[in-house]
């Protein structure tokens, strides 16, 4: 069997896709690492982990962070000679004969790659989010500037995995492979009255609390029962009517298989978690420098949901609410797609491209 180390780094939801592979891979009989920031090792579980030193001071991805800040943050990720050498170094090191290093590193998978490991990158969002608005925004203009072009650095590697739905994505690479999501859902089958599921972003947006009051403003005119998850410790303010529910956390595996509606910020996970279960999803992009607006704009091309601005007010999230509630093509697209979802094994997919890399592998046999 073979060594293969994951470089990442704790950004949020790139991390669940991460684990999901590593661990697959070691009930393969493969061991695995992660190596990144020392934050990491609290979430990995059982996956042994590397730390790399120069991302001891890495922050809180969920702390309050300026757009200014959040680019040099990202920026550094991307672009930094020493995370670059750490990894390389981690890589070295640890003797691992295939490296999976995620997307927002660029520098450090071009350093591994020349360092003469295999390499695959791991995209965990839409492909078309990082080869359209994160390649030509700040973040990759940027970085080109400081000498890491990231587009030709991921076509340097061996292997891209892109963990979302083909039929959502509109980018394209050469030799990448869409594996699928790693998110799983069970079919919904909501009751009467619908239940909506609410749930934005960890990260708390500007204009995010006034956009939870608004949706809970409108759904109290509405025929529905409502969760709204708003984060463990944080406080929206504004009144609460009787059919709605205002939780800090809540397992949206719990709930959403008896969901009718999910509306979310447009984040990767939760809107695949809900698509996994068959629910159309009302899309709120909270922050356009990131992937949100491209994954609304999906979700709505496939006609399995819709979007509305953040800054809408109650009159306008009723509509859009009530519009896919009644619309009953978008609840047909949405089950159909995610049938599609639950035949696919997202994290198994990944393990044979994965260990098919290393030179001493013994290919993931088909089970």
């Amino acid at each position: 069997m073979s060594r293969i180390m994951f470089v990442s780094a704790d950004a949020g939801g790139n991390l669940p896709p991460a684990l999901a592979l590593a661990r697959t891979l070691a009930a393969h009989g493969h061991e695995v690492a992660i190596a990144g920031s020392p934050r990491q090792s609290t979430r990995v579980g059982d996956v042994a982990f590397r730390s790399l030193p120069a991302l001891a001071d890495w922050p809180d991805p969920t702390a309050p962070c300026s757009a200014v800040a959040t680019v040099r943050k990202y920026l550094r990720l991307a672009a930094s000679r020493r995370i670059a050498a750490d990894a390389a170094a981690a890589a070295r090191d640890w003797a691992a004969d295939a490296v999976v290093v995620d997307c927002m590193m660029p520098s450090s998978a071009q350093a591994v790659h020349e360092s003469g490991k295999r390499t695959a990158i791991l995209f965990h969002t839409l492909l078309s989010y990082w080869t359209g608005p994160w390649a030509h925004g700040p973040i990759g203009g940027l970085a080109r500037l400081a000498g890491t072009d990231a587009v030709r650095a991921w076509s340097q590697a061996d292997a891209r995995l892109v963990t979302t739905v083909r039929e959502l994505d509109s980018g394209s690479l050469p030799e990448t492979s869409w594996i699928g999501t790693t998110e799983s859902g069970v079919a919904a089958m909501p009751a009467e009255p619908p239940l909506v599921l609410v749930s934005f972003s960890s990260i708390f947006y500007p204009g995010q609390a006034a956009a939870y009051r608004n949706v809970i403003a409108a759904l109290g005119t509405l025929p529905v029962r409502a969760i709204v998850t708003i984060g463990a410790g944080e406080s929206i303010g504004g009144e609460t009517p009787p059919n709605v529910e205002v939780r800090g956390y809540a397992d949206h595996s719990q709930l959403m298989p008896g969901a009718a509606l999910v509306i979310t910020h447009g984040g990767h996970s939760t809107t695949l978690k809900a698509l996994a279960h068959g629910i159309p999803v009302l899309v709120v992009p909270m922050y356009f420098p990131v992937d949100h607006p491209i994954i609304g704009r999906s979700v709505e091309q496939a006609a399995v949901g819709a979007v509305v601005s953040h800054k809408a007010r109650p009159a306008e999230f009723a509509a859009a609410i009530a519009g896919l509630l009644g619309d009953p093509a978008r609840a047909v697209a949405a089950r159909a797609l995610g049938e599609r979802i639950r035949a696919t094994d997202a994290a198994e997919s990944a393990a044979r491209i994965i260990a098919g890399l290393a030179p001493s592998s013994n290919a993931v046999e088909s089970r």
